[in-house]
């Protein structure tokens, strides 16, 4: 269940719920509003609720369809909501500290309960974004894929908040920034060792994403994050795929040009060893 659009004259509640249609599963969304004039929520005929959880527990219990002319709307196994999937209430942006093609990114903190926050970096789709269907799927695909990755050199992932547009996507907060950054304001001061550990770090991250079968396709030091022990993380995964062979097919697809080589832009196939950085 989810809120769906609210404003001044309107506001409902989503029920996701699987059914068999035609011998197969499917899923269907439907909508229960809310009659500010009776005070209650509109269930069908005769059958206004004025709590939502009565509504929810009543049909739970008769195992009465919440479709009137359909039998098939039956309320039987609820899917409690993963730790992962976030509120947009517990979500608080601070200030923006970057935005390209792909989204935005906003320095914030998400409430875990009444007494602890956690810092993060909160991903959020452009508002000329917000509205194509396609761009959201690539949005929530990254988020997968983000979420299956676990290693010290790979920027963790906190959640998700999908319930209401944006789309936010939580990642670990790097406190130092890009290791762009940092090489082009302090390369001069820092260590031989510093450095050689950095390329060791990003190189671990790469190893391991090989081994869980995933490739980056937007390698580069813009891209590999430092967080408060000036540890590399590997970020931003918008154009990931969860695959050891992959062939573009969309011609319109953005690719960062600059750091993607050449035989990728003449046979449009990305191996493991094509990560996409030169």
């Amino acid at each position: 269940m989810r809120e769906g659009p609210k404003d001044e004259k309107t506001w409902m509640i989503m029920i996701t719920i699987r059914v068999d249609k035609r011998g197969s599963e499917q899923v269907d969304h439907i909508s229960v509003p809310w009659n500010a004039s009776k005070c209650a929520w509109e269930c069908g005929k005769n059958n206004d609720q004025k709590s939502f959880g009565q509504f929810i527990s009543e049909h739970m219990k008769t195992q009465r369809s919440i479709m009137e002319n359909d039998n098939r709307y039956k309320l039987k196994h609820p899917v409690p909501r993963n730790n992962w999937q976030m509120r947009h209430a517990q979500v608080v942006k601070e200030k923006q500290v970057g935005r390209g093609a792909y989204g935005e990114v906003w320095k914030g903190y998400v409430r875990i309960d009444d007494e602890r926050y956690l810092a993060c970096a909160i991903k959020c789709l452009p508002e000329g974004m917000i509205s194509t269907l396609t761009r959201k799927l690539e949005f929530i695909k990254e988020a997968h894929v983000c979420r299956l990755l676990q290693h010290e050199n790979i920027v963790k992932f906190r959640g998700i908040a999908i319930d209401e547009e944006p789309i936010m996507m939580l990642l670990e907060w790097c406190e130092n920034g890009s290791l762009l950054d940092v090489l082009r304001h302090k390369g001069p001061q820092l260590a031989l060792a510093d450095r050689t550990r950095f390329c060791v770090e990003a190189a671990q991250g790469l190893r391991y994403l090989e081994k869980n079968n995933v490739i980056h396709r937007d390698v580069a030091a813009r891209n590999c994050l430092l967080n408060a022990d000036m540890v590399v993380k590997m970020a931003d995964f918008g154009l990931s795929q969860a695959s050891r062979f992959y062939k573009e097919t969309n011609a319109e697809t953005k690719m960062p040009i600059r750091f993607t080589q050449t035989e990728k832009h003449l046979i449009q196939i990305c191996r493991f060893k094509r990560f996409g950085h030169r």
